[in-house]
């Protein structure tokens, strides 16, 4: 009865918070807080009826850990009081008008359009390289040039002669996508690289978010381009089958693969029959399970901290491994091993769940107010100055925020490095390309004169 009670008050309170924001005049899809309860709804409200009405044991045995009916109940406090911190400081600071610039988002200027093609010759060839190195066992894993091996103390996967940088850098195709739609005024015809880049994704099997932020990405594009700070129906029902891909992809990596070749589905099919609904219990959306994980270990196993000590990766984490063949694996100072006391290798902290490592209820309430002040921030300045560059990388961002609160740690700034880095490129390049034009139209007449 109690974890019933808990359930549906923390529902309520999801409800209170969610309709209080949908019918502000202020509010839209382009706020951080649409999607944070777009992430909290999935992971920390539906995900506990599902595990509670519907059995869901699996995460509990792989992690070897079972909750007791009150460390259930106190998930689901932190979760809320995560919740309401996030949603007050990220208003508090993002409470604006939503003002849209005067039509549809401008022409490119002729230096804008020579620094694009500039961007996709600069970018192109490294992103053309990476994605032939990521494509798995029909690339160069299948000759063992890249070679991984896993750290046995975080049970991470690390590369051994390569960096990431070179295996993580096709993500930068959706972003170039992105901008040669736009480009064209997202003429019918320019969502043919979009959808090379989803079906090269789909075939990839791995990096499966990566089809799901640059699907936001447009549509957040799209609803700036009509002035409209709702999602429209038609688009739910364009990520309906961009969903079923994602869980079939998420149940077997091969699926799209298998799907074309029309090879290996029987084996498939026999190593996993279970119903579509008991392959909801899988890690996808079990950030709850690990919280409820984690408020168990820290502090009373682990009797401390981390202290934000994990951010400190931030200053390793850049330097290819490749360079530095010792380099730490995660945060150079370790003061928690989370695999100490059970199995927790592959899962994800979430934002709360990293707040409560830094430091329990103070590490929370900092990190929830912290984020939710900076976000909210952002968002305050982009509806001030609504420039074109300004618009594009904010709907390039915000939806990275979804792995970030999923994630924890420092993935935000793994997500955001090859994401944004072609808008950044095609900016730096578009702003040269115009300073060295206004710079040759005022000498020329100069030179005139002395002649």
């Amino acid at each position: 009865m109690m974890v019933e009670f808990a359930l549906y008050a923390q529902l309520v309170l999801f409800a209170a918070i969610a309709i209080g924001f949908f019918f502000h005049r202020n509010s839209s899809c382009f706020h951080p807080l649409a999607f944070y309860l777009l992430f909290h709804g999935i992971v920390f409200v539906i995900r506990p009826f599902m595990v509670h009405y519907l059995n869901f044991e699996g995460r509990w045995v792989y992690m070897q850990y079972r909750p007791t009916d009150n460390e259930f109940v106190f998930t689901l406090f932190v979760t809320s009081v995560g919740l309401v911190v996030f949603a007050l400081t990220s208003w508090l600071m993002g409470n604006v008008e939503v003002k849209f610039t005067a039509g549809d988002l401008p022409e490119f200027t002729p230096a804008q359009k020579r620094g694009l093609l500039i961007t996709l010759l600069l970018l192109g060839p490294l992103a053309t390289y990476s994605a032939f190195f990521a494509t798995g066992d029909i690339g160069l894993y299948e000759r063992g040039d890249i070679q991984m091996t896993m750290d046995l103390a975080t049970g991470n996967a690390i590369y051994v002669n390569t960096t990431g940088y070179i295996v993580d850098a096709q993500t930068m195709f959706g972003s170039l996508a992105v901008l040669f739609m736009w480009r064209f005024r997202f003429a019918w015809w320019t969502w043919f690289p979009l959808i090379l880049f989803m079906a090269y994704r789909a075939f990839l099997g791995g990096g499966r978010w990566a089809m799901i932020t640059v699907v936001f990405t447009i549509i957040l594009v799209q609803l700036y381009r009509s002035r409209r700070r709702w999602i429209r129906l038609r688009y739910l029902g364009l990520m309906i089958p961009l969903f079923i891909l994602f869980q079939n992809i998420g149940f077997d990596r091969n699926y799209f693969r298998d799907m074309v070749s029309g090879e290996g589905r029987v084996v498939a099919e026999f190593r996993d029959n279970r119903s579509w609904l008991e392959k909801q219990d899988n890690p996808d959306f079990a950030n709850f399970d690990f919280l409820t994980y984690i408020l168990w270990a820290v502090p009373d196993k682990s009797r401390t901290y981390t202290y934000f000590s994990q951010y400190l990766q931030l200053f390793t984490e850049p330097i290819p491994r490749i360079l530095w063949p010792d380099k730490p694996v995660g945060s150079p100072i370790k003061l928690i091993n989370l695999n100490d006391y059970g199995n927790f290798v592959g899962l994800t902290n979430s934002l709360v769940g990293d707040g409560w490592l830094s430091g329990g209820w103070v590490g929370l309430l900092v990190t929830m107010t912290v984020v939710g002040l900076a976000f909210g921030y952002i968002h305050r300045r982009l509806w001030r100055v609504s420039q074109p560059y300004k618009v594009i990388m904010y709907c390039g961002f915000m939806p990275l925020t979804l792995l970030w609160f999923r994630d924890g740690g420092i993935s935000l700034a793994k997500y955001t490095l090859f994401v944004l880095l072609p808008i950044l490129v095609w900016i730096w390049t578009s702003s040269l390309l115009e300073r060295f034009g206004q710079l040759s139209a005022n000498t020329r007449p100069q030179v005139l004169r002395r002649r």
